[in-house]
């Protein structure tokens, strides 16, 4: 592209470049910039992507290959070294600046990727807690229906015992009230007769004492027959909604599992395709200075302290 400012940079004479008086750093960073601003990609495609990445790589390009000739420049301007140095400096730092600008479509989208990740892990945490508040509150509920169920059982067979005494009792009275009248009407029978009768009412009333009792234990068995059918039935319901929760929570997990490893693998790629460009800035950093330099090894050992900080006032960027 004709109009592309990053491709005339490279063909720009350093000592007029780089002059404090003509303001040619100033001028050509703002082309640079507004250049860039034309250009727009959409970083979550991976045309996209790997074009913002391009473009990054493209405004570093330009910025070692001018930086290269001005600091070759600076051997021979002894003079004004400092001037010219700031401008350079100048020219890397806004260089920098957007380049970081030309990124930050990914660096926006990366930083997003981490915040929904946040977010996914605070949701779990708050339905789980929320599970476990309500399996608390069932248990709770269950107690309770279940001593209400008691009570209510003992009520019951408090007022069964009542009335069947209260029954026994009239039909004793009856009976005695009979044998009363007829004793008194037949008074001319002999004491055995009598003695006999009472002996026979005695037997019977035993009989309809254990039956009465046989009865009672009977219903006491299948109330509690009853209770326990229905606390087995409402533990194997509690039992079930357990389990469907846990096979929900381990789904769950499977595709929190699945979302990490998918963020892993692009940070991988990010951090091996950074790699790459910080090898080749430095290979081609140690190919200029031999050139420079007239040396087949220099280059690599200046790289080297480059990197590693080791010459003031001057930085190795990527």
């Amino acid at each position: 592209m004709t109009d592309n400012p990053l491709l005339k940079i490279e063909e720009v004479n350093p000592a007029e470049f780089f002059s404090p008086d003509s303001g040619a750093v100033d001028a050509t960073l703002g082309k640079v910039h507004a250049h860039l601003k034309t250009i727009i990609h959409d970083p979550s495609t991976s045309e996209g992507y790997a074009a913002v990445i391009s473009l990054a790589r493209e405004v570093s390009s330009c910025k070692a290959a001018v930086e290269k000739a001005g600091r070759a420049e600076l051997k021979s301007m002894k003079a004004i070294i400092r001037p010219f140095e700031q401008q350079v400096k100048k020219w890397v730092d806004g260089m920098n600046d957007i380049r970081d600008d030309a990124r930050r479509p990914v660096t926006d989208l990366e930083e997003a990727e981490a915040a929904k990740l946040a977010k996914v892990r605070q949701l779990e945490q708050e339905a789980e807690e929320q599970h476990r508040l309500d399996l608390e509150r069932r248990e709770k509920e269950l107690q309770e229906a279940e001593e209400k169920l008691r009570q209510q059982q003992l009520e019951r067979e408090c007022e069964l015992q009542a009335e069947i005494d209260t029954r026994a009792a009239v039909e004793r009275a009856r009976k005695a009230d009979e044998d009363a009248a007829k004793v008194k009407a037949q008074k001319v029978k002999i004491a055995a007769e009598n003695k006999l009768k009472r002996e026979q009412e005695a037997k019977e009333q035993a009989e309809q004492d254990k039956i009465a009792a046989e009865q009672r234990a009977k219903d006491a068995l299948e109330a509690a027959e009853r209770a326990k059918a229905n606390a087995e039935r409402q533990a194997l319901e509690a039992a079930e909604q357990a389990a469907a929760a846990e096979r929900e929570k381990a789904h769950q997990a499977e595709l929190d599992r699945q979302a990490e490893e998918r963020l892993k693998a692009r940070a991988d790629e990010l951090r091996q395709q950074d790699e790459q460009h910080r090898a080749q800035v430095k290979s081609e950093a140690a190919e200029d200075f031999n050139k420079v330099l007239g040396s087949d090894t220099v280059g690599p050992i200046i790289v080297a302290m480059l990197e590693a900080r080791q010459i003031r006032n001057v930085t190795l960027n990527f």
